[in-house]
């Protein structure tokens, strides 16, 4: 099962770490991410993670208690799309439109 979360959190040192660490030791698979700027000292992150057999529910929990998330949100996806198209996230697969960049991009198969 894929999952899209949207966190948004303080853009303060160690805090992307902490969230992808978070999502990489519980054993889920990081298959999309974009992050931009949401102000002065917030950031935005999207990620498509492929959950596998395990719970994304504990997973959404274990993240909104990391010290600088603000919050986190998910909706559960069938199909591998972009996350959100304003920001350009694209999964394997996906055509990209070129426009309105992210500031950051990832994208495994």
């Amino acid at each position: 099962m894929n999952i899209n979360l949207k966190i948004l959190m303080n853009n303060t040192e160690g805090a992307l770490i902490r969230t992808l660490g978070t999502v990489e030791r519980r054993g889920h698979r990081l298959l999309g991410l974009s992050s931009r700027a949401s102000g002065p000292a917030i950031q935005q992150l999207l990620l498509e993670i492929d959950c596998g057999e395990r719970s994304a529910d504990v997973l959404v929990r274990q993240i909104d208690r990391l010290y600088d998330v603000i919050s986190v949100s998910k909706d559960q996806t069938r199909n591998r799309t972009p996350v959100d198209p304003q920001l350009n996230v694209i999964a394997a697969g996906a055509p990209s439109t070129g426009h309105n960049k992210p500031i950051r991009s990832f994208s495994h198969d």
